[in-house]
């Protein structure tokens, strides 16, 4: 079920903020995500192993085919080693995008400015993506102690803008980390704020204010729960939240906007002094509407 406030608009024509609470809870898909991102790890680990035992028993009979000096010896074959291959970044479509065409697209970009062109950062990060997985740009040597087996590991960008292999590495450390360290094994829900547009230019820039803005929605958030929660006669409650800010709409474009997982209720202390977890009913159209007006 989502539950999504229509996009109004008032007398100016500029949007006004809109709300949307997701469910079924999203707890047992975080769960799902985390498992899949340790599963990941797990598979790479267990097929590096592999390998590397193959590897080192391809090595071993190959040297052992052959005498001093590389010559071979009687009986022996030829045996032909597997050679490690780096992630080809440079030739994906995004890559050679970025690199056929961002002189350009600064170049073009100062001229509308007046020269101030993108921001240090922006530009920034596009020159480092242009790095990312490329040994020429430095590397990692990494020897296994078992087969003597060597490969050289190129360094990341670890941007958070372009790159897919370094954003998506962290959002799966992300997850699994809010999962396993982070998030109770209680229904989690998700909320969404999003903001007008000329709002969301403020946000961008300036970081003060895009936090202030986060600690509002929050808190009116946790406290529509605790309402809720004395409401059914549960004092002392406590809710928990975690949001993501996401920086951009479907088309690229900037929109700054909030996704936040909630626990879907609140705890409060019993009597024998240990946290007991209540549950909180789904939330109406009524009352995501109130909550947006607070």
């Amino acid at each position: 079920m989502r539950m999504m406030m229509p996009k109004n608009r008032d007398s100016s024509g500029m949007s006004t903020p809109t709300a949307s609470a997701r469910g079924p809870p999203a707890g047992g898909y975080c769960r799902g995500l985390g498992a899949q991102a340790r599963a990941g790890a797990r598979q790479h680990d267990v097929t590096g192993r592999r390998y590397c035992d193959a590897r080192g028993r391809r090595a071993r009979a190959a040297f052992s085919a052959r005498g001093p000096g590389g010559t071979s010896l009687a009986g022996g074959a030829a045996v032909a080693v597997n050679a490690y291959q780096p992630r080809g970044a440079e030739g994906t479509i995004l890559h050679g995008l970025v690199r056929d065409h961002l002189e350009t697209f600064l170049r073009d970009a100062a001229e509308r400015t007046e020269g101030a062109g993108v921001p240090r950062f922006v530009e920034k990060e596009f020159r480092e993506f242009l790095t990312c997985g490329v040994l020429a740009r430095g590397f990692a040597r990494v020897r296994c102690g078992d087969c003597a087996y060597e490969r050289l590991v190129p360094f990341s960008c670890k941007g958070r803008g372009f790159c897919p292999s370094c954003g998506g590495r962290r959002m799966s450390e992300q997850a699994a980390h809010l999962v396993d360290e982070v998030l109770p094994r209680v229904p989690v829900r998700q909320w969404v704020l999003t903001v007008p547009h000329r709002l969301r230019y403020l946000l961008a820039w300036n970081h003060k204010l895009c936090r202030a803005v986060l600690a509002v929605y929050v808190r009116a958030v946790l406290g529509f729960y605790r309402r809720r929660a004395r409401r059914r006669g549960v004092k002392g409650a406590q809710g928990g939240a975690v949001t993501v800010i996401q920086r951009f709409g479907g088309g690229l474009n900037l929109n700054i906007h909030f996704h936040t997982l909630v626990l879907d209720g609140i705890f409060a202390e019993t009597e024998m002094g240990s946290l007991e977890f209540h549950p909180a009913e789904p939330p109406t159209d009524a009352d995501v509407a109130r909550l947006l007006a607070t």
